[in-house]
């Protein structure tokens, strides 16, 4: 069975999701604490690593990729050991394709694969995040960054999914080009994060995100164009989605589980004749259930290296506004 996880970023143009994918695409290949994923095109995997090659070696504007003018999927497997396939489908698109700019056609397809997609990246950039934000500086940024149109694209696809799913449906807030913000105190970003994402900070919105810092270096604050490349929690937004997939999947599990032990235990209760005539079916039962119960064993194992990983970072995640402390879950 294939499992599949839609993911659309949305942000302004020149919010850097383009070079977040790439430098996400190259940890992430290579292995990041035993996370692995790799494109289904081969002539993908090419171009995105000589993409992100450029971008490491050479200095100067030409290190950085263009603009993206038009939508474009990628799709990457996750490599572990489950009985099932896991699948990234990641939606790049033109930055204006979210602003008064667009065309009706960009509209209605980013809109469609909105509707279709199983978790939203929400890329707001650093360099609008260099001071506090205050009332009096609130309208603008939420102008500047595109956030508007994003809570809006939120209320609107939220009213389609029933609250108890929500937690299944991870919205990763990822604060790009944190270098260039990286000099304030952590706790505050978080805070001017909620101001600008309010809605989906409330006590009733019942959304499961991340807020996450990530950079692909800390020196490309100074100089952008010469700076070192050293990215900066690149992979964890990418694994918390995998984690919330994973705990949908387990749920389903456990639901097939309880199903087929029930079909058994009904089964077993009848005569012996009767079981003697269903023994086939009996046995079909037993070894599903123990592919059930090994499956869940393998989905319960990687959640909790996630659980592990994400605790050792300083990505903030909650649920109905209130902070989930990973820490804790790790012990438990």
């Amino acid at each position: 069975m294939s499992e599949l996880i839609k993911i659309i970023m949305l942000g302004g143009q020149g919010s850097g999701k383009t070079c977040y994918m790439l430098a996400m695409y190259a940890a992430m290949q290579m292995g990041k604490h035993g996370f692995t994923i790799t494109t289904i095109n081969q002539d993908e995997s090419v171009r995105l690593n000589e993409l992100w090659e450029r971008l490491v070696r050479t200095q100067g504007r030409d290190r950085w990729p263009s603009g993206t003018n038009q939508i474009h999927n990628y799709t990457f497997e996750f490599t572990e050991g489950l009985d099932s396939k896991i699948r990234f489908d990641w939606l790049d698109y033109r930055g204006d394709a979210m602003s008064e700019a667009a065309t009706s056609d960009e509209i209605t397809e980013l809109r469609n694969q909105i509707l279709q997609s199983s978790g939203l990246f929400l890329c707001i950039s650093g360099e609008y995040l260099r001071e506090t934000i205050t009332d009096s500086n609130l309208a603008e940024v939420i102008v500047k960054t595109k956030a508007r149109f994003m809570t809006d694209y939120m209320i609107r696809y939220g009213s389609n999914i029933r609250r108890q799913e929500r937690q299944y449906f991870p919205i990763i807030i990822t604060i790009s080009k944190y270098d260039l913000c990286g000099h304030r105190p952590h706790l505050e970003l978080i805070e001017d994060i909620k101001h600008i994402f309010s809605p989906l900070f409330t006590s009733e919105s019942y959304w499961y995100l991340m807020v996450c810092p990530v950079t692909l270096g800390r020196d490309l604050a100074n100089n952008k164009d010469r700076g070192g490349i050293f990215p900066q929690n690149i992979h964890f937004p990418l694994i918390f989605a995998l984690y919330c997939k994973l705990g949908q999947m387990g749920k389903s599990e456990r639901a097939i589980l309880q199903e087929n032990e029930e079909i058994l235990e009904d089964l077993l209760d009848r005569n012996s004749f009767m079981r003697w005539i269903q023994r086939n079916k009996i046995t079909e039962l037993q070894n599903e259930i123990d592919r059930n119960k090994a499956s869940l064993i393998k989905i319960n194992n990687l959640m909790r290296r996630i659980v592990k990983e994400l605790s050792d970072t300083n990505a903030k995640i909650y649920h109905s506004g209130l902070e989930v402390d990973f820490s804790i879950q790790n012990k438990s």
